[in-house]
């Protein structure tokens, strides 16, 4: 009840930690690395075993994962109980993932608030996430890190918004699910941002492609 966890890092074969039920606890500045072949291949390492969660805040994670398998989408189902969840800034890299999408987790439940971001370095592909009350929206690039004149492909998909927009490094109104072929002339860093939202709720997320000379 109402407690907080700091600059934390973790040196468990097994993973992360277990978090317990909670109401009021704040995860930040946290750091580990896992090795999923330790538990059979199982992910993500950080796990949430009680029945439901209240206003538990997450602001700042590094996590480093190998050979990982995704989650069980029934938790969804059976974790619907929580309330004001917010993951932000949560960063995970992944050394060794050959899946088309990224494990991300299955957060349910009421109020939450959810911003992921995976890198993946074996392809080199970057993937977010952002969840906002009934709006979810998955934004991926193909590749994060390119040179001038190579080509990025700019994935999405949201569930629950009926409608997205572009701006920053691109522009203008988006179905709720597609994908573009990006190709930069021009070294720098673009800042790719997408909107989705429902008549009640809006999520967003910017992704980053980094292009050298």
């Amino acid at each position: 009840m109402n407690c907080s966890v700091d600059t934390y890092t973790s040196a468990r074969p097994d993973g992360l930690m277990d978090v317990l039920g909670s109401d009021g606890l704040t995860v930040s500045n946290v750091t580990a690395t896992y090795d999923s072949a330790f538990t059979n291949n199982l992910y993500p390492g950080w796990r949430f075993p009680s029945a439901s969660y209240k206003n538990v805040n997450v602001p700042e994670h590094h996590f480093d994962g190998l050979r990982c398998q995704h989650h069980s989408r029934a938790d969804r189902q059976r974790r619907m109980a929580n309330q004001a969840l917010v993951f932000s800034n949560v960063k995970v890299v992944m050394k060794n993932w050959v899946a088309a999408s990224a494990p991300f987790p299955a957060i349910a439940g009421l109020t939450n608030t959810v911003s992921l971001n995976y890198s993946m370095q074996q392809t080199q592909s970057l993937h977010m996430k952002a969840q906002s009350e009934t709006v979810e929206l998955e934004l991926k690039a193909s590749v994060a890190t390119m040179k001038v004149g190579q080509t990025t492909d700019l994935t999405w998909l949201s569930r629950g918004g009926n409608s997205c927009s572009g701006s920053g490094a691109w522009s203008g109104s988006f179905g709720t699910n597609g994908m573009r072929a990006i190709k930069i002339t021009t070294a720098g860093t673009y800042n790719f941002t997408l909107d989705c939202r429902n008549a009640g709720s809006t999520s967003s997320t910017t992704l980053s492609v980094v292009v050298s000379s």
